[in-house]
């Protein structure tokens, strides 16, 4: 009797020992295995979502140079001047900003009679501008006086900038101080 009760006991003890090792399992289980797995499918459902995302992207912008394009060849020659014409903006903020970057400490004029430095002077600031144009278009490669003079679609410019001169060349008497004159002006 005493030899069935220890058996009876080693084996309660051994079916113990069984499920406290079932329990750490699960224990084990819900405490690392569950979460690495719920993070890994996670991370993929993110994955393919992030790739959704950048596809589609993808496919947008692709639409849209697709219509720029169709919209360049329907403009034929007139292309470069929109494009132009749309980034004209930028680039002459930027030539203005560099123009009133520059600063002048003292300026002494000095006039031979005929009241002519001052306006001279003046003069010299869209000179200054054609400058930074011209150091514009040997950095960039981009000809902004050269695109605005260049014939459009009709044969004219689409603005028209006297031609540059040095500093040293004396400024002509002009009706207007900007530089620029309507189209199909006579020059």
């Amino acid at each position: 009797a005493q030899q069935a009760g220890f058996a009876a006991r080693a084996r309660t003890e051994q079916r113990l020992q069984e499920l406290r090792a079932r329990l750490e399992h699960l224990r084990l289980m819900a405490e690392t295995v569950l979460p690495a797995e719920a993070q890994r499918k996670a991370s993929e459902m993110k994955s393919r979502s992030d790739a959704s995302t950048i596809a589609a992207d993808g496919q947008a912008m692709a639409e849209v140079l697709r219509m720029m394009s169709d919209t360049w060849l329907k403009a034929g020659p007139d292309a470069k001047d929109i494009f132009l014409i749309q980034q004209l903006e930028s680039v002459l903020t930027t030539v203005t900003d560099r123009v009133k970057a520059m600063q002048v400490g003292e300026v002494v004029l000095i006039d031979g009679g005929d009241g002519r430095a001052l306006p001279q002077h003046i003069a010299s600031l869209p000179a200054a501008v054609a400058a930074i144009l011209r150091e514009f278009r040997e950095t960039t490669g981009v000809d902004v006086i050269g695109a605005l003079n260049a014939p459009a679609g009709r044969g004219e410019p689409l603005l028209a900038f006297p031609p540059t001169r040095t500093p040293s060349e004396p400024t002509p008497p002009t009706p207007s101080t900007d530089g620029v004159r309507p189209v199909g002006e006579a020059r």
